[in-house]
Protein backbone atom coordinates (compact mmCIF):
# COMPACT_ATOMS: atom_id res chain seq x y z
CA UNK A 1 0.00 0.00 0.00
CA UNK A 2 1.11 3.44 -0.79
CA UNK A 3 2.91 5.02 2.08
CA UNK A 4 0.75 8.73 2.14
CA UNK A 5 -2.46 6.88 1.44
CA UNK A 6 -1.61 4.64 4.68
CA UNK A 7 -1.06 7.88 6.05
CA UNK A 8 -4.29 9.52 5.24
CA UNK A 9 -5.91 6.42 6.46
CA UNK A 10 -4.27 6.40 10.18
CA UNK A 11 -5.07 10.56 9.97
CA UNK A 12 -9.04 9.76 9.46
CA UNK A 13 -8.97 6.87 11.99
CA UNK A 14 -7.41 9.22 14.63
CA UNK A 15 -10.17 11.58 13.61
CA UNK A 16 -12.88 9.59 14.16
CA UNK A 17 -11.30 8.23 17.42
CA UNK A 18 -11.31 11.58 18.48
CA UNK A 19 -14.50 12.77 17.77
CA UNK A 20 -16.00 9.59 19.26
CA UNK A 21 -14.47 10.31 22.49
CA UNK A 22 -15.72 14.26 22.49
CA UNK A 23 -19.02 12.99 22.38
CA UNK A 24 -18.94 10.03 25.09
CA UNK A 25 -17.19 12.36 27.27
CA UNK A 26 -18.44 15.83 27.04
CA UNK A 27 -20.84 16.59 30.00
CA UNK A 28 -23.99 18.19 30.09
CA UNK A 29 -24.60 21.86 30.71
CA UNK A 30 -24.95 22.40 34.68
CA UNK A 31 -27.61 24.20 35.64
CA UNK A 32 -26.57 27.63 36.20
CA UNK A 33 -27.74 29.84 39.32
CA UNK A 34 -29.43 32.12 36.60
CA UNK A 35 -31.81 29.48 35.55
CA UNK A 36 -31.77 28.02 38.89
CA UNK A 37 -33.34 31.41 40.20
CA UNK A 38 -35.89 31.50 37.04
CA UNK A 39 -37.73 28.22 37.65
CA UNK A 40 -37.92 29.81 41.15
CA UNK A 41 -39.13 32.59 40.31
CA UNK A 42 -41.61 31.15 38.01
CA UNK A 43 -43.04 28.70 40.71
CA UNK A 44 -43.26 31.17 43.05
CA UNK A 45 -45.70 33.25 40.64
CA UNK A 46 -47.71 30.17 39.77
CA UNK A 47 -51.13 29.51 41.36
CA UNK A 48 -50.58 26.03 40.67
CA UNK A 49 -47.45 26.47 43.12
CA UNK A 50 -48.81 28.34 46.00
CA UNK A 51 -49.26 26.94 48.97
CA UNK A 52 -52.38 29.10 49.42
CA UNK A 53 -54.15 28.29 46.55
CA UNK A 54 -57.76 27.51 46.46
CA UNK A 55 -59.99 25.60 44.49
CA UNK A 56 -61.23 28.21 42.61
CA UNK A 57 -57.77 29.75 42.29
CA UNK A 58 -56.85 26.34 40.13
CA UNK A 59 -59.69 26.03 38.36
CA UNK A 60 -58.95 29.32 36.66
CA UNK A 61 -55.05 28.57 36.30
CA UNK A 62 -56.13 25.34 34.50
CA UNK A 63 -58.76 26.47 32.82
CA UNK A 64 -61.01 24.25 33.94
CA UNK A 65 -65.15 24.66 34.18
CA UNK A 66 -67.12 22.01 35.63
CA UNK A 67 -68.86 22.18 39.25
CA UNK A 68 -66.88 22.79 42.08
CA UNK A 69 -68.06 19.10 43.99
CA UNK A 70 -67.09 17.07 41.14
CA UNK A 71 -63.15 18.19 42.28
CA UNK A 72 -60.68 17.28 44.45
CA UNK A 73 -57.22 19.27 44.99
CA UNK A 74 -53.95 17.04 45.28
CA UNK A 75 -50.53 18.04 45.76
CA UNK A 76 -48.16 16.31 43.36
CA UNK A 77 -44.08 15.17 44.68
CA UNK A 78 -43.08 18.77 43.55
CA UNK A 79 -45.00 20.47 45.91
CA UNK A 80 -47.39 21.45 42.31
CA UNK A 81 -51.12 21.72 43.12
CA UNK A 82 -53.37 20.00 40.51
CA UNK A 83 -57.41 19.27 40.24
CA UNK A 84 -58.36 15.79 39.39
CA UNK A 85 -62.15 14.52 39.47
CA UNK A 86 -62.90 13.08 42.85
CA UNK A 87 -62.56 9.27 42.59
CA UNK A 88 -65.58 8.25 43.73
CA UNK A 89 -67.90 10.34 41.34
CA UNK A 90 -66.34 8.78 38.39
CA UNK A 91 -67.12 5.40 40.13
CA UNK A 92 -70.93 6.03 40.10
CA UNK A 93 -70.66 7.66 36.92
CA UNK A 94 -68.76 4.43 35.63
CA UNK A 95 -72.12 2.15 37.19
CA UNK A 96 -74.57 4.27 35.49
CA UNK A 97 -73.31 4.12 32.65
CA UNK A 98 -72.85 0.52 32.84
CA UNK A 99 -76.55 0.29 33.69
CA UNK A 100 -77.79 2.80 31.48
CA UNK A 101 -75.47 1.30 28.89
CA UNK A 102 -75.53 4.95 27.64
CA UNK A 103 -73.95 8.36 29.04
CA UNK A 104 -76.47 9.04 32.17
CA UNK A 105 -77.40 12.48 33.28
CA UNK A 106 -75.93 13.85 36.89
CA UNK A 107 -79.45 14.16 37.69
CA UNK A 108 -80.28 10.43 37.56
CA UNK A 109 -76.70 8.83 39.00
CA UNK A 110 -77.38 8.79 42.43
CA UNK A 111 -80.80 6.98 41.91
CA UNK A 112 -79.30 4.62 39.74
CA UNK A 113 -76.20 3.62 42.10
CA UNK A 114 -78.63 3.40 45.14
CA UNK A 115 -81.59 1.62 43.40
CA UNK A 116 -79.00 -1.29 41.85
CA UNK A 117 -75.48 -1.40 43.26
CA UNK A 118 -74.59 -4.69 44.68
CA UNK A 119 -74.51 -4.83 48.10
CA UNK A 120 -71.87 -7.45 48.54
CA UNK A 121 -68.47 -8.05 48.28
CA UNK A 122 -67.01 -10.63 45.63
CA UNK A 123 -67.47 -10.74 41.40
CA UNK A 124 -70.55 -9.39 40.55
CA UNK A 125 -72.01 -9.60 37.00
CA UNK A 126 -74.09 -6.94 35.14
CA UNK A 127 -77.15 -9.01 33.79
CA UNK A 128 -76.76 -9.10 29.93
CA UNK A 129 -73.00 -10.44 30.16
CA UNK A 130 -73.85 -13.03 32.70
CA UNK A 131 -74.00 -15.99 30.65
CA UNK A 132 -71.11 -14.82 28.27
CA UNK A 133 -68.78 -14.19 31.49
CA UNK A 134 -69.70 -17.68 33.51
CA UNK A 135 -68.81 -19.66 30.47
CA UNK A 136 -65.38 -18.04 30.10
CA UNK A 137 -64.97 -19.05 33.79
CA UNK A 138 -65.84 -22.23 32.98
CA UNK A 139 -64.48 -22.97 29.91
CA UNK A 140 -60.55 -22.06 31.48
CA UNK A 141 -60.52 -22.99 34.60
CA UNK A 142 -60.82 -26.34 36.77
CA UNK A 143 -63.63 -25.64 39.30
CA UNK A 144 -67.22 -25.43 37.42
CA UNK A 145 -68.69 -21.86 38.51
CA UNK A 146 -72.09 -20.66 38.07
CA UNK A 147 -73.75 -16.66 38.76
CA UNK A 148 -76.30 -16.23 42.07
CA UNK A 149 -78.64 -13.25 41.89
CA UNK A 150 -75.59 -11.77 39.80
CA UNK A 151 -72.57 -12.77 41.75
CA UNK A 152 -69.80 -15.56 40.58
CA UNK A 153 -69.85 -18.57 43.01
CA UNK A 154 -68.35 -21.56 42.86
CA UNK A 155 -70.57 -24.85 42.18
CA UNK A 156 -67.99 -27.67 41.88
CA UNK A 157 -64.51 -27.61 43.06
CA UNK A 158 -63.44 -30.33 40.71
CA UNK A 159 -59.65 -30.58 41.75
CA UNK A 160 -59.10 -26.88 41.28
CA UNK A 161 -55.81 -25.25 40.24
CA UNK A 162 -54.12 -22.59 41.45
CA UNK A 163 -55.78 -19.86 39.87
CA UNK A 164 -59.51 -21.65 41.10
CA UNK A 165 -57.67 -21.30 44.70
CA UNK A 166 -56.85 -17.74 44.23
CA UNK A 167 -60.18 -16.92 42.70
CA UNK A 168 -62.26 -18.42 45.57
CA UNK A 169 -60.01 -16.01 48.27
CA UNK A 170 -61.27 -13.03 45.83
CA UNK A 171 -65.16 -14.69 45.76
CA UNK A 172 -65.04 -14.87 49.78
CA UNK A 173 -62.65 -11.88 50.08
CA UNK A 174 -63.52 -8.13 51.25
CA UNK A 175 -63.05 -6.67 47.64
CA UNK A 176 -65.65 -6.35 44.91
CA UNK A 177 -65.47 -6.74 41.53
CA UNK A 178 -68.09 -5.73 39.02
CA UNK A 179 -67.94 -7.16 35.29
CA UNK A 180 -69.65 -6.20 32.00
CA UNK A 181 -68.93 -6.84 28.53
CA UNK A 182 -69.14 -3.34 27.14
CA UNK A 183 -66.59 -1.96 24.48
CA UNK A 184 -67.74 1.58 26.18
CA UNK A 185 -66.99 3.10 29.54
CA UNK A 186 -68.12 6.35 31.12
CA UNK A 187 -65.95 9.02 33.19
CA UNK A 188 -66.02 12.59 33.92
CA UNK A 189 -63.93 14.83 31.75
CA UNK A 190 -61.47 16.84 34.04
CA UNK A 191 -61.90 19.95 32.26
CA UNK A 192 -65.35 20.51 31.22
CA UNK A 193 -67.13 18.32 34.32
CA UNK A 194 -69.37 17.19 31.43
CA UNK A 195 -69.75 12.78 31.47
CA UNK A 196 -68.32 11.01 28.43
CA UNK A 197 -68.35 7.56 26.92
CA UNK A 198 -65.20 6.53 26.04
CA UNK A 199 -65.30 3.39 23.13
CA UNK A 200 -61.94 2.57 23.93
CA UNK A 201 -62.80 -0.81 22.06
CA UNK A 202 -63.64 1.42 18.88
CA UNK A 203 -60.13 3.28 19.22
CA UNK A 204 -58.00 0.34 19.96
CA UNK A 205 -59.40 -3.13 18.88
CA UNK A 206 -56.34 -4.59 20.79
CA UNK A 207 -57.63 -3.16 24.40
CA UNK A 208 -59.12 -5.83 26.35
CA UNK A 209 -60.37 -3.39 29.40
CA UNK A 210 -61.12 -0.40 30.71
CA UNK A 211 -61.59 -0.36 34.12
CA UNK A 212 -62.35 2.25 37.06
CA UNK A 213 -61.91 2.10 40.63
CA UNK A 214 -62.39 3.37 44.36
CA UNK A 215 -61.08 2.16 47.28
CA UNK A 216 -61.17 -1.95 46.64
CA UNK A 217 -64.10 -1.59 44.35
CA UNK A 218 -62.77 -1.66 40.59
CA UNK A 219 -65.76 -1.69 37.44
CA UNK A 220 -64.55 -3.67 34.64
CA UNK A 221 -65.56 -2.97 31.12
CA UNK A 222 -65.16 -6.05 28.82
CA UNK A 223 -64.10 -5.66 25.18
CA UNK A 224 -67.16 -6.83 23.43
CA UNK A 225 -64.58 -8.06 20.67
CA UNK A 226 -66.62 -7.14 17.75
CA UNK A 227 -63.67 -6.90 14.99
CA UNK A 228 -62.72 -10.40 16.99
CA UNK A 229 -58.57 -9.33 17.31
CA UNK A 230 -58.49 -11.17 19.99
CA UNK A 231 -59.39 -14.64 21.28
CA UNK A 232 -61.24 -15.52 23.90
CA UNK A 233 -58.35 -16.89 26.31
CA UNK A 234 -56.64 -13.63 25.75
CA UNK A 235 -59.31 -11.71 26.95
CA UNK A 236 -60.47 -14.67 29.93
CA UNK A 237 -55.98 -14.35 31.05
CA UNK A 238 -56.15 -10.94 31.16
CA UNK A 239 -58.91 -9.76 33.34
CA UNK A 240 -57.98 -12.47 35.50
CA UNK A 241 -55.13 -10.84 36.09
CA UNK A 242 -56.26 -7.99 36.91
CA UNK A 243 -58.82 -9.75 39.13
CA UNK A 244 -56.00 -11.77 41.02
CA UNK A 245 -52.98 -9.04 41.41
Amino acid sequence: MNKKILISICIIILIIVGVVVFLFTRKQPVPTKENEENSNEMKQSSTMYDENANLEDLKQEYKMTGSDELYEVQTEGDGRKVLNIKPDINYKVAFAGLMKSSIPDFKEIDSIYETNYPTENGIWVEENSREQIVNLFNKYLSSEYEIIDGYLKIKNENTPSQNDKKLKEVINGDKQFILSISGVSYLVDTVSGNILDNPFEEFDKYQIYEYVEYEDNKIIFITENNKKALTDEEIFDSVLKLILK
